[in-house]
């Protein structure tokens, strides 16, 4: 790791934040020892090449790779997915194409493809849970966010039960 030295002349090394760190230091009492923000901190860890450790206010919370990596792939297992979006939404390949979970199973239960501007509803509100039976079709994004309003909207394929 390199040395960064500040305009006043303190040295800043990787090991010393590593260390301020370990003693539960968080970034922004890291950043009032050194006289500097928190955004100054991250483009000096940056600049000598220190790996960012923490990420909240609240001191040093770490996960063991190893231990993060069981949990990730028991939860894949428990939902059988491949893919999951950044919306927790369930992805799954169907005939060489990676499609939503729910919108696959929704076209099954209705019978047909949907058109690309119907909506799929998630009854309990779950985006994990696409069951057959927790899943409306709407006609479009207008018919869905009225049926969230309390506004009497029939979905087009209704709950089956």
């Amino acid at each position: 790791m390199e040395v960064y030295k500040m305009q006043n002349g303190t040295e800043i090394t990787g090991k010393m934040l590593n260390h301020w760190e370990d003693m539960g230091k968080s970034e922004v009492e890291i950043g009032e020892l050194l006289g500097i923000t928190r955004a100054h901190l991250w483009k000096i860890r940056k600049r000598i090449g220190c790996r960012v450790r923490f990420r909240s206010d609240k001191g040093v919370l770490r996960v063991d790779p190893d231990e993060k990596r069981e949990r990730w792939n028991a939860y894949m297992s428990e939902y059988r997915l491949r893919h999951v979006d950044k919306c927790r939404r369930a992805r799954i390949r169907v005939g060489g194409k990676v499609v939503s979970r729910s919108r696959h199973n929704a076209a099954i239960t209705i019978g047909r493809v949907l058109l690309p501007e119907e909506v799929v509803h998630h009854i309990d509100e779950d985006p994990m849970n696409d069951s057959y039976d927790n899943l409306m079709v709407f006609s479009n994004q207008d018919d869905h966010l009225a049926y969230h309003r309390g506004e009497d909207i029939s979905p087009v394929a209704p709950v089956i039960v």
